[in-house]
C-alpha cells in the first residue's frame, strides 16, 4: 500500500485553551469529540493563511494528514465519514483512506520539481513541460497554482530557518529566496498575520508548525 498519510495527530484539551493552525499544504481528516455526546467528522481543505482555534475542556482532536500530493475523491470519502460508527481506530478506516485517497505520479513530481529548484521556470524544465503545462497539471490537480505551493514553501522553509538561526533578518530574507527584508516581511504578514521578527521570539508559533510542505 501507499504511504499516504503524513502524520496521525492527537490533542487533547484538558482546559480551555487557544491553538493556531499554520498551512502546510496538507488536509486532514480529522476526528472531533466533546465528552461522550458530540462527535464530526471533517475533511479539511488547504489553508491559505494561519488561523486560530479555541479549544474547550475536555475536547479531543484527533487527525490524519495527508499528503500534499494525494487526490481525493472527497464525494466518496464524505459519505463513508457520515457512518456514526467511524472512529480513528475503525478496523476499516485505512481501507477507507487507501480506497478514496491516492498520490498522483504527475503531481508528485511537480511539487517535487518545486521542492529541489525553488523556481517554477526550473521546475518545469526540470519535468521537461512548458509553464503553462506545468501550470495547469498542478491547479487542476490541487486547485492551487504552482505560485501558491512556491510562496508555501518559502515561507515555511524560512520560518525553519528564523526558529534555527540567529543570522540578521535580511541575511535570512535572501537565504529563504526573498527580494529583501520588506518582501519577507509582506509574505509572512500574509500568510500568517505576523512578522518573522515576531515568530523568532514566539515558541507558540513555532511549534505550530508540522509536518507537511517543506
Amino acid at each position: 500500500m501507499q504511504q499516504l498519510i503524513v502524520e496521525h495527530w492527537r490533542v487533547h484539551y484538558r482546559e480551555a485553551a487557544r491553538g493556531v493552525v499554520v498551512p502546510d499544504g496538507c488536509r486532514d481528516i480529522i476526528f472531533f469529540h466533546h465528552g461522550e455526546w458530540r462527535r464530526k467528522l471533517t475533511l479539511t481543505e488547504l489553508d491559505s493563511c494561519a488561523y486560530r482555534v479555541e479549544g474547550a475542556a475536555g475536547d479531543r482532536y484527533e487527525g490524519f494528514r495527508l499528503r500534499p500530493d494525494c487526490v481525493i475523491d472527497g464525494g466518496r470519502l464524505r459519505r463513508y465519514l457520515d457512518d456514526p460508527r467511524l472512529t480513528p481506530d475503525h478496523p476499516r478506516l485505512m481501507s477507507i483512506i487507501h480506497d478514496t485517497v491516492s498520490v498522483d505520479g504527475q503531481l508528485a513530481e511537480a511539487l517535487q520539481a518545486l521542492q529541489e529548484i525553488g523556481d517554477l521556470s526550473g521546475a518545469s524544465q526540470l519535468l521537461g513541460v512548458s509553464g503553462r503545462t506545468f501550470e495547469r497539471l498542478v491547479k487542476s490537480k490541487t486547485g492551487k497554482s504552482p505560485l501558491f505551493w512556491l510562496r508555501l514553501l518559502r515561507m515555511r522553509r524560512t520560518a525553519a530557518m528564523l526558529a534555527a538561526s540567529g543570522s540578521a533578518l535580511s541575511e535570512v530574507a535572501l537565504d529563504g529566496g526573498y527580494c529583501d527584508q520588506s518582501h519577507m516581511n509582506r509574505e509572512f504578514r500574509l500568510w500568517l498575520g505576523i512578522t518573522p521578527a515576531a515568530l523568532r521570539t514566539d515558541t507558540r508559533w513555532q511549534q505550530a508548525f508540522v509536518k507537511g510542505y517543506d
